[in-house]
């Protein structure tokens, strides 16, 4: 499979044996997506884990439609479509205090390559971060909280299934996302991951925007946002999602290919912020 990872140039996926895979040899060279496509900002983010709600204004440069690029949801939502310029009004959602029952459909619950959630680790480290909490939203929460308090940062890491990272127990955002859901999908909790932009201060470009994956549960007939990375038990309006995944019959990365239609193809600037 090939693409075209904006800033970065022509990406090529093969698929090839496990022999082959883990057969010795020079380490490929590593880039890190995040410094090498971040957007900056017109302004800074005060306290973005806590902020309640934000609008920023898209200036898109790509071909696929401003309407459907970015998906709407209680989250997020697209206001004042010009062209190819929108304003995306992003509001937190921190509780579960809704009374619909729904189903998001089994995928979100069953174990597959990449959320292991049947894996023996998985399931023992799942079970004894929730202890007897029996409610869905506070056994997610206490499962973000477990991987804020037990996973080792390391952007190095090679990005893996659930069962091999809670082996190690080290990585970045991609291995917190992936664990999140599978550790929640061992309790029962319905999952999936989410792809998009988080906001930084970084000290060369100051406040921006970088490439970062967290995970949602389904509680109560809604989606709400965890961030293992940060452990606040809800995220903020400084998360933007572009994409989701269930991860159901993927043995590849596509699901995050779809942050490959907005890097490197937009401006965005704060407009409002509460």
């Amino acid at each position: 499979m090939e693409t075209e990872l904006p800033g970065l140039g022509q990406a090529i996926v093969y698929r090839t044996s496990r022999e082959v895979a883990l057969a010795k040899g020079p380490p490929p060279k590593g880039v890190e997506i995040l410094s090498q496509n971040l957007i900056v900002l017109n302004r800074n983010l005060p306290r973005p884990a806590a902020t309640q709600s934000v609008v920023y204004r898209f200036k898109y440069r790509g071909d696929e439609d401003p309407a459907t690029l970015l998906p709407q949801d209680e989250r997020q939502t697209v206001k004042n479509l010009q062209g190819k310029t929108f304003d995306l009004a992003v509001k937190a959602v921190r509780s579960s205090d809704g009374d619909k029952a729904g189903d998001p459909g089994k995928e979100f619950l069953e174990s597959n390559f990449y959320l292991n959630s049947e894996d023996k680790d998985v399931k023992e480290k799942a079970e004894k971060a929730v202890g007897k909490e029996t409610d869905p939203w506070k056994k997610a929460q206490l499962i973000e909280k477990w991987i804020r308090a037990n996973m080792k940062y390391d952007n190095g890491a090679p990005f893996n299934s659930s069962d091999k990272i809670i082996s190690e127990c080290k990585g970045d955002c991609r291995h917190a996302g992936v664990l999140g859901a599978a550790m929640s999908r061992a309790v029962g909790v319905p999952s999936r991951t989410a792809v998009g932009l988080v906001y930084v201060e970084d000290r060369v470009k100051g406040p921006s925007l970088g490439f970062h994956m967290w995970f949602e549960v389904w509680v109560k007939g809604k989606w709400l946002a965890l961030d293992g990375m940060q452990g606040d038990g809800s995220v903020g309006a400084d998360h933007i999602k572009i994409a989701d995944s269930s991860w159901h019959d993927v043995q590849s990365l596509t699901p995050f290919l779809p942050v490959t239609m907005v890097l490197g193809k937009i401006d965005i600037e704060i407009v409002k912020v509460e």
